[in-house]
């Protein structure tokens, strides 16, 4: 078998032929469809909650609501990262542990 010699400009047109391109049309629905997205502020998505929140079951509603009051606010994120770093603890073990939640209050 021969060894073919291929100069460095053949390389790489066959590694680029490998490369999925992407047709500008693709890319600028892609880019629409994203901007479409990000113009949907918290009306839209309040008008959508209150559409569809009859068919939601209350346990659902209820995990949603438990989820909202473990959230934390700027402050409360920045207290945890200063405590773990006097600590040395993970933020995560700070977080678990009811002692540092109720210090945070």
């Amino acid at each position: 078998m021969k060894n073919k010699s291929v100069t460095a400009i053949e390389w790489l047109e066959n590694e680029l032929k490998k490369i999925p391109f992407i047709k500008p049309q693709d890319a600028f629905e892609q880019a629409k469809a994203m901007e479409k997205e990000q113009k949907k502020d918290l009306a839209y998505w309040k008008a959508n909650a209150e559409e569809d929140y009859i068919k939601v079951p209350i346990s659902v509603l209820r995990y949603i609501t438990e989820l909202e009051k473990r959230m934390y606010s700027e402050e409360e994120v920045i207290a945890i990262v200063e405590k773990s770093r006097e600590t040395g603890l993970t933020a995560e073990y700070l977080l678990l542990t009811e002692k540092f939640k109720k210090e945070m209050k």
